[in-house]
């Protein structure tokens, strides 16, 4: 018979194992309070447990959920108490080391993070992880870059991409020659950092990447102008402009939310408190804002023949004159209208409504439970699930009536 403890244990577990899933739900959401809610209490449950597999789970999803809400110090609190219950080498502990290298990173220690990531990488060549060397090198090289480290960031790039490679991860490989084309660009290799930005651009296009692909429009902006092509220049900041400002708008309603969390969740802070968040979210604003400028320097353009270099910029300069014309009203996935387009439509509508002081009407939903149907038949069963959902809308709607996707599963 088990004895009065190992009853504890065993009821704990069956309340723990559906809080981290609805944490992990609500984080997809971007709603940290509710999220750390459920691993707050989850903590709770299990931390009388201290060497149980179980307690090490909800620490390192204490510790991401913090990351994720901005919060590093808790952050690196709670992936430090992981790796206290997980001293073996395994699988667990190389990804808490990568998981509190970034965290490092993010606060600036850039030689503790870099030491973190060697210890992952050790970890994932000893278990021959194909994966967890590939990102542990990708992660060494953005830190390298960060420390102007510019040829050690290249040897990790090289070695990642091989990693990728042999994973068959197109994405992953795009990101690397973004990212040497980045040191390219920063040692003033102009022919080569535009190679490798094309590289990466096809991926990025058919992948529908926002954020890679507003870094490699700010990269071609900038080679362009040094051109003086500035057609392709005036397109590709146009393009950049466009991701650029939906991306901020993302970024400010998660900042809303992290706010709320950082109220919500002092007491179980060390040294949080409300002003250091605001000073931490004003010094990312700021980096940003410097690393967008130093980014924009000008480069060259290609050292191919100068009529082929004629005829591809033509034909790239089209490509991206009719993908702005897409980006600026329709999303590429269902054909309705976008984010930024919807809302103009409404507002335009709102105005004309009470001009003529006609009824107007609003209506947004999103389709229940669709994380389900992404994580049992695939995303690209879930993207046809979108499209059949916004054809059905469209055949019920009147000709006066405007349809648009705001979100990842949500409509206006």
């Amino acid at each position: 018979m088990p004895d009065s403890a190992e009853v504890v244990a065993l009821e704990n577990e069956q309340l723990v194992h559906p809080m981290l899933d609805r944490a992990s739900l609500y984080l997809q959401q971007n709603d940290y309070e509710v999220a750390l809610s459920e691993l707050l209490q989850a903590y709770e449950l299990t931390r009388e447990q201290e060497t149980s597999p179980l307690f090490v789970e909800v620490l390192n999803a204490l510790a991401t959920a913090y990351f994720d809400a901005g919060q590093l110090d808790q952050a690196q609190r709670y992936y430090e108490q992981a790796l206290l219950q997980e001293p073996d080498p395994g699988a667990n502990r190389m990804l808490t080391l990568y998981n509190l290298a970034h965290v490092r990173a993010s606060m600036g220690d850039y030689l503790l993070a870099h030491e973190l990531l060697e210890e992952s990488l050790a970890i994932a060549q000893d278990r021959q992880d194909i994966p967890g060397q590939a990102y542990a090198l990708k992660a060494l090289s953005a830190n390298a870059m960060a420390m102007n480290r510019f040829n050690q960031a290249r040897d990790y790039l090289g070695a990642a991409l091989d990693q990728f490679a042999t994973l068959d991860d197109s994405l992953q490989e795009a990101h690397v020659y973004r990212h040497l084309g980045d040191i390219a660009e920063a040692e003033g290799n102009a022919s080569a950092a535009i190679q490798l930005y094309l590289s990466a651009l096809p991926v990025y296009l058919d992948l529908s990447n926002d954020s890679g692909l507003m870094r490699l429009y700010r990269g071609l902006s900038a080679a362009y102008e040094k051109q003086g092509n500035l057609e392709n220049a005036q397109i590709t900041q146009k393009a950049y402009a466009i991701l650029n400002e939906e991306i901020l708008l993302n970024r400010q309603q998660e900042s809303t939310q992290r706010m709320q969390v950082a109220f919500e969740t002092r007491r179980y802070a060390d040294e949080n408190d409300d002003l250091q968040l605001e000073n931490r979210e004003q010094q990312q604003a700021l980096d940003l804002q410097n690393t967008l400028l130093e980014k924009q320097r000008l480069v060259n353009i290609l050292s191919a023949g100068v009529i082929a270099l004629v005829i591809l910029l033509f034909v790239r300069s089209h490509q991206f004159g009719r993908r702005m014309q897409a980006l600026a009203t329709t999303d590429e996935l269902t054909g309705l209208f976008n984010r930024r387009a919807i809302l103009e439509k409404g507002v335009y509508e709102l105005m004309r409504a009470r001009r003529f002081d006609r009824p107007f009407s609003c209506f947004m939903f999103d389709i229940d439970h669709f994380k389900s149907i992404n994580d049992t038949y695939g995303h690209e069963v879930g993207d046809k699930v979108l499209k059949k959902v916004a054809g059905e809308i469209l055949a019920t709607l009147r000709q006066s009536d405007c349809l648009g996707r705001i979100g990842g599963k949500s409509f206006c």
